[in-house]
């Protein structure tokens, strides 16, 4: 699977209508999974940064 990197945050894919369907956690940080028309975006954030900060990336499918 590869990925795409988006310049959009957690808060702003949910504002456009990606849904979050599940939340992993290790220590101060969590990903976000997030789907959308069939399509899965990964969401990390560290709240150990300072601002906290999120890298988004869009999967795409296996072929």
């Amino acid at each position: 699977m590869t990925e795409t990197q988006l310049d959009r945050s957690v808060a702003a894919l949910v504002a456009e209508g990606w849904q979050i369907v599940a939340v992993s956690q290790s220590g101060p940080a969590f990903a976000y999974h997030l789907v959308r028309e069939g399509a899965l975006a990964l969401c990390y954030f560290n709240l150990a940064e300072q601002p906290p900060n999120s890298l988004c990336y869009r999967m795409a499918p296996v072929r």
